[in-house]
């Protein structure tokens, strides 16, 4: 991300904008939310907002790339569309077959985590993705049945962290039966 600042001049948040969110219309999805923004979703317990939420940190300047990204079920779901679609916008290929295939690609035989998603193979061809993450007391939950052309997503805050393990079980089961039934 920093080598892309430093080469275009311009800041990461403003590089995801341009390249992905302006064109598949992800207009509530950024490094930096504001944090006068009420759709960000925040962890409480007992009333309090959770001490640890990012945003609402100071100083909070640094995109960290692999986990602090802010987005709504929508504008993932924009994402997740053109995912399986390959999208265009404006004649302009978003990604390419060749891209999706290195996008889901493990990174060794033995592995099933590839940028970012975690990926079940079969016959050597990606057949489902998932990418789960956390950032204090947020959780997210995206789940693709690259076959059906069926996907989930779930955003959520915990209350209790101590929770938070049998939480992502029950929305991680719950999100599965629905996107990949039993036939």
């Amino acid at each position: 991300g920093r080598v892309m600042e430093i080469d275009t001049d311009e800041s990461f948040d403003r590089l995801l904008q341009r390249f992905l969110c302006e064109k598949i219309g992800m207009v509530h999805t950024s490094y930096f939310p504001s944090k006068e923004n009420s759709n960000i979703a925040i962890g409480a317990q007992g009333g309090a907002i959770a001490s640890s939420t990012p945003h609402l940190s100071e100083p909070f300047n640094l995109p960290l790339i692999g986990g602090s990204l802010y987005s709504t079920a929508r504008d993932s779901s924009r994402f997740l569309r053109a995912l399986l679609r390959q999208v265009s916008s404006a004649e302009e290929i978003l990604m390419t077959t060749q891209s999706l295939e290195v996008y889901l690609k493990p990174f060794s035989d033995r592995a099933s985590y590839g940028l970012g998603w975690t990926v079940a193979m079969e016959n050597d061809k990606p057949k489902r993705v998932s990418h789960s993450g956390a950032l204090a007391s947020s959780r997210a939950l995206f789940v693709v049945n690259l076959e059906a052309e069926v996907f989930g997503v779930v955003l959520y805050t915990l209350s209790d962290p101590a929770s938070s393990s049998v939480v992502v079980r029950e929305v991680s089961q719950a999100v599965h039966s629905v996107v990949f039934p039993k036939s």
